[in-house]
């Protein structure tokens, strides 16, 4: 006999009362696959080099969904106006995010996924913005073929997805994110879940993220497949360190005047 499943009662005092079950829902109603008629998508044994040749016209203009195109067409259509001046190439790798974040994913689309990055990773890795780099990752948390991408994947959507998040409340107080608080105004004592605060000046908890993601990039560089992946990975983590508006920095630099005071 089939076991049913209770809907747990609404919570209170909940940042999301309904639950993760009420948090889901919403998303999974806009997961329903798009028609993709013969003809929207390359085929997997596609040559790439037409694509690296071909840019999108900068100033292009969306004229609004065509009723005579397929949804994934349509869509396809809009999706040019965030690659204006790109190769053809990153507007295919756009798409094809596009369709793995639906649900019920053609094998032909994953096939000519992984091949686009066994084959074209540095040159994407080049062209792509940060924010399309991230979609590409967590496509391969997604859909990775193996458990080290999928890992490296989702590892890396987490870490970036709540530097975001951090980055973006930290707005509120109306300092830069390049800028880092002043030491004279911090409330101590516990901060979420009980934890106890992260000891600033002497912690390493921003060192085992960031070698967290390192190993697994170095592990996955090592396998006969995933090479592309890795090599997307390795660029991001030489951007985080990069980057003078990361929660990483900020807390590098008041961990500097920290041991300065002490000193």
């Amino acid at each position: 006999m089939k076991k049913v499943r209770k809907t747990p009662p609404p919570q209170t005092d909940c940042t999301y009362p309904q639950g993760f079950d009420g948090l889901a829902a919403p998303i999974k109603r806009r997961l329903d696959p798009f028609f993709i008629a013969q003809g929207d998508v390359p085929p997997a044994d596609v040559q790439f080099a037409p694509f690296k040749t071909r840019h999108i016209p900068r100033g292009e203009t969306w004229e609004g969904r065509d009723p005579f195109l397929t949804d994934y067409a349509g869509n396809a259509t809009w999706l040019r106006q965030f690659f204006q001046g790109k190769p053809e190439l990153c507007h295919l790798m756009g798409c094809l995010v596009m369709i793995t974040r639906r649900t019920a994913v053609p094998s032909h689309i994953l096939d000519l996924w992984f091949r686009l990055w066994d084959e074209e990773a540095g040159f994407l890795v080049e062209h792509l913005d940060i924010r399309w780099k991230i979609s590409a990752m967590r496509t391969f948390g997604a859909h990775g073929r193996t458990e080290l991408e999928r890992r490296l994947g989702r590892e890396f959507f987490l870490v970036t997805g709540m530097m975001k998040l951090a980055d973006t409340e930290r707005s509120f107080s109306g300092l830069g994110p390049d800028e880092p608080f002043a030491l004279g105004r911090r409330k101590t004592g516990p901060v979420s879940l009980g934890q106890s605060a992260y000891t600033v000046a002497m912690g390493d908890l921003d060192a085992h993220i960031l070698l967290q993601l390192h190993e697994t990039v170095e592990a996955l560089a090592d396998t006969d497949q995933g090479t592309g992946a890795a090599l997307l990975g390795s660029d991001m983590l030489l951007r985080i360190n990069a980057c003078p508006k990361t929660v990483f920095r900020r807390l590098m630099l008041l961990r500097e005047k920290l041991q300065q005071n002490r000193a």
